[in-house]
């Protein structure tokens, strides 16, 4: 693989070079007619006051004539060559992107049907983007009950937080677009017009750091509420876009905050393909809630719990997907009150009142 990559570098740097010879020679030659063409244009002028031939006027408008039309010709030139130059580069990357496409459909399609290699195709080589640094934290807390309750029928205050960032991994500037959607399936009377809390995307340079000018960060109660789509109890955040060059990366981060149950599940699907991810889960509050966690995944490879040595504190769970991440692959966190867990009386618990 290192060796056909290799290849392919020097291939395309060879090609690169003998583009730039071309230009350079097509200058040269340019250059030399459009300098003729002042001459001509020059030499006219001198026949026409200085000149001492029979047919003065003759030659005038014959220097005249073939200066101008050197010159027009240099002028066509340029803008032929730019429009072809531009097209052939075009009609290059769409012919890479074809042999690219026949290669692995032909390296596949004999062991496997055409409609999953293309599938295959679509997943691995399309997307413009690859995520790095995926974290998911859950943080929950026990809604504050009015009187006592079962455990069935209280709720827990939701915090979920994501973060990464996403590369470009093409050799040309692409738009990076980020619509979030959640789910909201028990009604919030504090928050009954969004579940996003906050949204930040902006582009990130090699030291880490962040130019505001690139920059889209919703925050704002009213903003939030603006930017957001309900469809039945479905909300979907409207689409925030940045164009990112070659080889930069957008780091997006996205905060949730929802009610749930006490036995309840929630899933994360990435949408581009993944380098890694780290799920983490913190309970808060006086008391915190009692619960059991059940992780889970959409892959081959499993979740590796982080040792409690290596927590935040004794209340926190950490795992970890150490293995690429195909677009549609995710992972799934499952809870439920811990084996002889009691009501819980109007006097415990903090949050918000349902």
């Amino acid at each position: 693989m290192n060796l056909r990559h290799d290849g392919n570098q020097t291939s395309d740097k060879q090609l690169s070079e003998m583009k730039r010879s071309d230009l350079r020679q097509f200058i040269f030659i340019v250059s030399i007619i459009f300098v003729l063409g002042l001459l001509g244009i020059f030499g006219a002028y001198l026949v026409k006051h200085e000149g001492h031939i029979g047919d003065r006027e003759f030659w005038h408008f014959l220097l005249l004539e073939v200066g101008i039309a050197l010159i027009t010709a240099c002028v066509i030139a340029g803008t032929v060559e730019v429009f072809m130059r531009n097209r052939g580069e075009r009609t290059h990357e769409q012919h890479k992107l074809e042999i690219a496409e026949s290669v692995f459909k032909a390296l596949f399609a004999t062991a496997i049907p055409n409609e999953l290699v293309g599938e295959m195709y679509t997943a691995l080589f399309v997307p413009k983007f690859v995520r790095e640094e995926i974290e998911i934290s859950y943080r929950f807390e026990r809604l504050k009950a009015k009187s006592v309750l079962p455990l069935d029928a209280q709720k827990l205050r939701v915090r979920q937080q994501i973060s990464f960032q996403a590369r470009n991994v093409t050799d040309t500037t692409v738009s990076h677009s980020s619509g979030p959607r959640e789910d909201i399936l028990i009604e919030d009377p504090d928050n009954p017009d969004t579940p996003f809390k906050e949204f930040v995307m902006e582009i990130v340079g090699s030291d880490n750091t962040s130019d505001p000018r690139h920059k889209i960060h919703l925050h704002e109660a009213a903003e939030l509420s603006a930017a957001t789509d309900k469809v039945g109890s479905r909300y979907q955040l409207k689409q925030q876009k940045l164009n990112v060059g070659p080889g930069q990366a957008v780091r997006v981060v996205l905060v949730i905050e929802k009610l749930c149950r006490y036995a309840d599940t929630d899933t994360w699907i990435t949408s581009y393909a993944a380098n890694g991810l780290r799920l983490r889960v913190e309970l808060v509050g006086d008391p915190p809630p009692q619960l059991d966690f059940l992780v889970d995944q959409a892959h081959r490879q499993k979740l590796v719990p982080v040792p409690e040595s290596q927590r935040t504190n004794a209340l926190s769970y950490e795992w970890r997907l150490n293995a690429p991440i195909l677009r549609h692959q995710g992972v799934m966190l499952r809870w439920r009150p811990k084996r002889g867990t009691a009501p819980i009386s109007a006097m415990n618990g903090s949050g918000c009142s349902e």
